[in-house]
């Protein structure tokens, strides 16, 4: 997700490395807990464009 999102590179970043792991632990836990048992995996595409005028 941090490759495909700069939002969360950026705060990624900003926090360093041994506070990014641990609020990532955070999160996949509350994710874990709260979202149903899934079969597979989630997957998305990302549709990337450059515009010039």
């Amino acid at each position: 997700m941090v490759k495909g999102s700069a939002p969360i590179q950026m705060m990624k970043k900003g926090l360093g490395e041994e506070l990014w792991r641990e609020k990532e632990k955070l999160a996949l836990a509350w994710l874990e807990e709260t979202l149903p048992t899934l079969k597979g995996p989630l997957t998305s595409d990302a549709w990337l464009g450059v515009g010039v005028k």
